[in-house]
């Protein structure tokens, strides 16, 4: 099935770059599996693949950077919180993107 697809890479990517390395082709896949295990309605699991999805990227990208790799993270993080009922972390998770509207090459561009 998906899940286990997406699972299976995820094991081989950390084989592959070591079980803590941190890059944007993990922190991907990371997030492809939040996103399905979303769709499977296993929110709790997707939200902590989501949060390491997010914090992954933050430490590739920078604290502070604003680009869409980042925001659909953040998206798919929001909309678990919402579905958890979590509308205070939601809320929370939604500032972080607040700040920046992205162009159509994921570049941040200040409002």
């Amino acid at each position: 099935n998906c899940q286990e697809s997406h699972e299976q890479v995820l094991r081989m990517k950390r084989a592959t770059y070591g079980p803590k390395a941190k890059n944007v082709d993990v922190a991907n896949t990371l997030h492809n599996l939040a996103t399905v295990k979303k769709a499977m309605r296993d929110l709790v699991g997707a939200q902590g693949l989501y949060q390491e999805a997010l914090g992954m990227k933050k430490i590739v990208y920078g604290s502070d950077a604003r680009n869409s790799d980042i925001g659909r993270t953040i998206v798919g993080l929001a909309l678990v919180k919402l579905h958890l009922f979590n509308l205070h972390g939601a809320r929370r998770v939604c500032e972080q993107c607040s700040s920046f509207a992205p162009d159509a090459k994921g570049t941040a561009v200040k409002g």
